[in-house]
């Protein structure tokens, strides 16, 4: 308990008389005094103590410190998130999950397979000198004029690799998205409502299915 003004005051004046007749007394209000101030402390830091008074005389454990304190917090939050069981996938959404992934890995090659279709992209690169040589046999490339007469060591940078017989017809790719989109609408509610069987069977049908 906190010491009062009055008491206070009674030990200052004690002291400035230099009278110790009530010595006990006075070590008693000061004990009482510096208890408090340590409780205080305790709450106004955060930090953990201990305080014993035998014999009138104030003895106080080592503080704990702030940076053990958090580390023991640390510590103790990642058990608790440790003991947390994350809920495992069950084999049929893990079924689905492959499904709807390999639908959508034959819905990526279809987009470019129709780009290039309907002239909406160019063909690949030669990847082989042999396949370079049969590209330029067969007339499927472009030569532009404004880079055809470019010199430079890659002269081959300044050849559009795709078939000239191949014009750019956005509304045909249009109208090929537009069916496809549907188409893959129906493989997706196949995949989710039905069974797994079922939903393989629409996946293969997709792929080999041709949108132009």
């Amino acid at each position: 308990m906190k010491m009062t003004d009055n008491e206070l005051k009674d030990v200052s004046n004690t002291l400035a008389r230099e009278d110790l007749s009530n010595l006990k007394a006075i070590q008693s209000a000061l004990n009482k005094e510096l208890t408090y101030r340590y409780k205080e402390m305790n709450e106004v830091v955060g930090k953990q103590e201990s305080i014993c008074i035998m014999d009138d005389v104030v003895y106080c454990e080592p503080l704990q410190t702030k940076e053990k304190e958090t580390k023991m917090n640390g510590a103790n939050a990642y058990a608790m998130a440790s003991a947390v069981v994350t809920p495992q996938e069950t084999i049929q959404e893990k079924r689905i999950r492959h499904l709807l992934s390999r639908a959508a890995e034959a819905e990526c090659k279809k987009r470019t397979e129709l780009q290039r279709h309907f002239g909406m992209i160019d063909d690949e690169r030669p990847a082989t000198a042999a396949e370079l040589v049969e590209r330029i046999e067969k007339g499927q490339f472009i030569l532009r004029d404004e880079t055809k007469d470019r010199k430079g060591y890659y002269v081959f940078e300044n050849i559009t690799w795709r078939n000239p017989k191949i014009k750019k017809d956005e509304a045909g790719y249009d109208k090929a998205i537009e069916t496809m989109d549907e188409y893959i609408v129906d493989v997706h509610s196949t995949i989710i409502l039905e069974d797994e069987k079922e939903g393989l069977a629409a996946v293969k049908a997709f792929e080999k299915k041709k949108f132009h």
